[in-house]
């Protein structure tokens, strides 16, 4: 029998499997193409270097190489900005759409939109073959006008929110006629949602990452969320039923959401596929009589997943972050050390510590099943050699040794505990992964933020050391092969750790450490116990 590693094995096939799993057939589906895209959609870098213009200045659409004119009102394109201290915002007057969108945070701006889908859509486009003319502008707020085909006047008002206040946009439908009139059309947020640091270097391997992130998703009596199958391809277009209280799109750290104000969503369209950021389309159908108007408002938020803001907007937006309950007491207790530090890389490995020494008694009880294993494999190989040829006698002769030096479970004692562990493995995982709080906190020397990546793989070089003696401390009697194998798994993490968050990798750093050191303490006085 060859149990005596499972206990690791077990423990690290896991944490493989699942980090495997991310990079190979999520991460990597969202690679940047290759050849460029006709539309200039296929990377961000170029979009994202678009120009602010000053707020309430008009200036020519720079993507089009001569202006183009309305059918009606033979007006050029044009671009008008909105700001105030924590958002600022550039429509277009095709379509009344955002085409870029930023957010302050700490002392830069962020870009959450600067790109197009594919298909050319921006955000908050609707009726979108029509140029509306702009009625009226300020820093805040800006009207926009358009007369459709069947004569219906078209106000579209969209107006800036502040600190936990969010943004409105307003439509009036006005039916001037004498007949009846319908107004059927959709308001979209397409290109998905980014987080790009102002004048930031834009990476194509973090752009990669950041679409692979990226999800429709919408809130009903929980949250449902549209994103590309990992191992099939999915492709979606397809009409989803609500009611939904609000719908928007996401990624690890930030969200853009609509809300209505009157009435629930009825349904959306979600499209994607997996190289195309999941969008959405909320319809606007109305029926008008003669002479009557309408009103549709929609509050739209854009800005951080931090789960206290989310709380202070309201509209159930705090469940866009997918916390259980025990990332949210991780994420507490993170913060909690936080306000005594000051530095989350040090509330990191603070945190690591007490989780460690809370597993101390599992931990023990695990060490304690290798021990009574390394004891009594002797036996185990000396049956195996002397039964080879009966296997039913070596089954019976392995279970009584097993029953004779209190084994219940051929083993598989010390994998229960590394078992019971995995969920909180799993929940400090997701937290560190997605956690806002690390966004842009330093820790110290060259890791400027948690959040992102070590440039210099220095982290992750001392987390596959780490791995490594604590494979070689752990690891007892085994074959040449099977010890090889073992040995390859701080290789593989390493590697699939080298594009991990700083803090995440901190934690794996300390989390091996603290484990090393208690194996070492634990083998000093529990070894003497299990002999003779």
């Amino acid at each position: 029998m060859k149990n005596q590693n499972l206990n690791l094995f077990v423990a690290v096939l896991v944490v493989i499997g699942f980090v495997l799993f991310w990079d190979t057939f999520v991460v990597s589906r969202y690679a940047p193409a290759k050849t460029a895209n006709k539309t200039g959609s296929e990377s961000i870098p170029k979009e994202f270097k678009l120009s602010t213009p000053a707020p309430g200045q008009v200036v020519p659409n720079p993507s089009s190489v001569s202006p183009l004119k309305s059918q009606k009102e033979n007006v050029p394109i044009q671009m008008k900005v909105l700001e105030n201290s924590s958002e600022r915002v550039t429509f277009e007057t095709q379509g009344a759409k955002v085409i870029s969108w930023e957010v302050k945070e700490k002392n830069h701006w962020v870009q959450l939109v600067g790109a197009p889908n594919p298909e050319g859509k921006y955000p908050l486009e609707s009726f979108p073959s029509l140029n509306f003319s702009v009625d009226s502008v300020g820093a805040e707020r800006i009207v926009f006008s358009t007369l459709l085909p069947n004569g219906v006047q078209v106000l579209k008002t969209f107006d800036l929110g502040g600190d936990s206040v969010p943004n409105k946009l307003t439509f009036s439908f006005t039916n001037n006629g004498k007949a009846t009139a319908l107004v059927d059309d959709n308001l979209e947020w397409a290109g998905g949602i980014y987080r790009r640091i102002e004048n930031g270097n834009a990476v194509s391997k973090d752009q990669a990452r950041v679409r692979a992130e990226i999800r429709a998703l919408g809130f009903i009596d929980r949250i449902r969320s549209w994103k590309p199958g990992a191992f099939f391809g999915k492709v979606k277009d397809e009409i989803m039923p609500g009611p939904f209280r609000w719908v928007g799109v996401d990624n690890e750290h930030f969200l853009a959401a609509v809300i209505p104000e009157n009435n629930l969503i009825s349904s959306i369209r979600v499209i994607f596929d997996k190289t195309v950021p999941p969008s959405i389309s909320i319809p606007l159908k109305e029926n008008l009589g003669p002479k009557e108007t309408r009103n549709i408002g929609f509050k739209i938020y854009v800005g951080p997943k931090k789960l206290e803001d989310l709380e202070k907007v309201g509209f159930d937006l705090k469940y866009a972050i997918d916390y259980g309950f025990l990332e949210k007491i991780l994420l507490a207790s993170l913060q909690f050390f936080y306000r005594f530090i000051h530095n989350y890389g040090w509330s990191i490995i603070l945190l690591t510590i007490c989780i460690q020494l809370l597993m101390y008694p599992l931990t023990r009880k695990s060490l304690q099943s290798s021990l009574k294993m390394k004891e009594i494999q002797p036996q185990i190989k000396k049956i195996q050699e002397q039964f080879k040829k009966d296997p039913q006698r070596l089954h019976i002769e392995t279970m009584n040794i097993y029953k004779k030096h209190g084994m219940k479970f051929m083993g598989m004692e010390g994998c229960l505990p590394l078992i019971i562990q995995m969920p909180i493995f799993f929940a400090i995982f997701k937290m560190l992964r997605s956690a806002y709080d690390l966004r842009g906190a330093p820790w110290i020397l060259w890791i400027k933020d948690l959040s992102a990546a070590d440039p210099f793989y220095v982290l992750p070089i001392l987390m596959g050391v780490g791995m490594f003696i604590q494979q070689k401390t752990t690891t007892v009697s085994v074959d040449p092969a099977q010890a090889k194998m073992m040995y390859i798994f701080p290789v593989i993490l390493t590697f699939m750790f080298s594009s991990m968050p700083a803090g995440l990798v901190i934690y794996w750093i300390v989390q091996s450490a603290a484990t090393i050191i208690i194996q070492k303490f634990l083998t000093l006085h529990l070894a003497p116990k299990t002999q003779g």
